[in-house]
């Protein structure tokens, strides 16, 4: 980048505080709103004139007839790498909308990858007023703030009346913050409220390509298809004219935020068990949990575990020729072993924003309600079962042959594995093998070596 100055008529000083290089994260959004779940192109012929900016405190602080202020409650950001304490510059986001005709949406989104199963609220600050002499009453403009995996077919929306600021705010005016971003316009909603609705929507047979809505906090929430508030790729933000005429007016909106960690701990336990019985074998036992929640000191929220996972491990070697007299000279070793692991998510696979026992909870059919919990749990066993090298010893003194039964041996092994993943498919398998060994040496005279 290249800077010009010229037309001066003497020396002149410049001095350059900083130089910011802005990135609009925000883009409009170029299709229809009026048609849920399907993409149509707006009418560029519909005379509506929509405008995506920002407005801030260093260049809107004066702003008239209503000045820009910081929300109630908004501490600006000290940038440490200047000497002194100067703090940087505070904006919101600003559509602004003319000749919207009457039921017509106008919104911006961006792209984003967000993980907020792990919060519990969602918070942004709103600020409406006319346009351009416009008269307006309270509710006749709405704001929305919709997210999910895409913008038209898998989304949630929160849709709320707003209150416009009318009457002359200065910067100076007492209480400005509380004027220009009303509390009644203030978006504070649980995402619980959004789960919720999607076990209504199941409990109505309602069809999931269509918007389901019900009243939800100060306003209407909706959900249509599969949203996964743990996979959140775009958010938007919109405004609607609900009047009965075309309308011109201006929307902020400001701290986009989610609140509340739903910090809640888990624990784990490991245990092993070593048991020596005499000469007849040795058992092992071992087991371990981990609850949902677990992590080490180190982890992130995200990281820690989300999933209740339960392992046992049971295996034993005996000699089984115990059993029999000595001089028989039976030996049969024998392992057998059983284990069995359980991962039981703390979020529903099918939903995977919404937590397995709350959505449990909310199903009326108990048939349904079996297959979702089947469905969502991960399960594995394996059971086995050895004989190694069963044989018969030799009688001491005996002349060895080769048609005597202590030259064989037998060996039998048998496996079974059973899983169930989450992706509701069975794996059953069965192995066996039998296997008979001879093993005859011929003994001979050692020979003299030539001298």
């Amino acid at each position: 980048m290249r800077m010009f100055m010229t037309g001066f008529n003497d020396d002149a000083m410049l001095r350059i505080g900083y130089i910011n290089m802005v990135r609009a994260d925000w883009r409009r959004y170029p299709y229809s709103l009026k048609t849920p779940g399907a993409i149509v192109p707006a009418d560029p012929n519909d005379g509506t004139k929509f405008v995506v900016s920002t407005v801030n405190l260093e260049e809107n602080g004066l702003r008239a007839p209503i000045a820009y202020v910081t929300p109630p409650g908004v501490v600006r950001v000290q940038n440490l790498a200047s000497l002194g304490t100067v703090l940087e510059n505070e904006q919101s986001l600003s559509l602004l909308a003319c000749d919207l005709k009457p039921g017509d949406s106008r919104a911006a989104f961006k792209t984003t990858q967000m993980d907020a199963r792990n919060y519990k609220n969602l918070q942004m600050y709103v600020h409406a007023e006319s346009s351009n002499g416009a008269t307006i009453q309270d509710g006749e403009v709405s704001a929305f703030v919709r997210f999910g995996t895409d913008m038209s077919s898998n989304y949630y929306e929160y849709e709320i009346p707003l209150k416009l600021t009318r009457d002359f705010v200065s910067k100076a005016t007492a209480g400005a913050d509380g004027l220009i971003w009303p509390n009644e316009n203030f978006i504070d909603i649980a995402f619980a409220e959004f789960y919720a609705l999607k076990i209504e929507r199941i409990n109505a047979g309602w069809p999931m390509t269509a918007p389901f809505k019900r009243p939800g906090g100060k306003g209407t929430i909706s959900v249509i298809g599969l949203p996964d508030v743990g996979n959140i790729r775009v958010m938007m933000v919109g405004i609607k004219n609900n009047s009965a005429s075309n309308q011109c007016f201006e929307v902020w909106f400001n701290e986009l935020r989610v609140k509340d960690i739903a910090n809640k701990g888990g624990w784990a336990a490991l245990a092993n068990m070593q048991a020596q019985l005499a000469d007849f074998g040795q058992v092992n036992l071992a087991g371990s949990i981990r609850t949902i929640g677990f992590g080490d000191v180190d982890k992130k929220l995200n990281e820690r575990s989300l999933s209740t996972n339960i392992n046992y491990d049971i295996a034993s070697n005996l000699e089984l020729g115990k059993f029999f007299p000595q001089k028989a000279g039976v030996s049969a070793p024998m392992y057998i072993g059983y284990s069995e692991s359980y991962v039981r998510p703390k979020f529903n696979p099918l939903n995977p924003d919404m937590e397995l026992q709350t959505f449990l909870a909310g199903i009326q059919d108990t048939d349904e309600r079996k297959r979702i919990r089947k469905a969502a749990e991960d399960y594995t066993s394996l059971y086995s079962l050895n004989f190694s090298n069963v044989r018969l010893a030799a009688r001491p003194g005996s002349k060895p042959k080769p048609w005597n039964i202590s030259n064989f041996n037998v060996s039998y092994n048998y496996q079974k594995n059973y899983r169930r993943n989450q992706q509701i498919e069975e794996y059953f398998s069965k192995n066996t093998v039998a296997q008979i060994g001879y093993n005859f040496t011929i003994a001979t005279k050692s020979i003299k070596p030539f001298k």
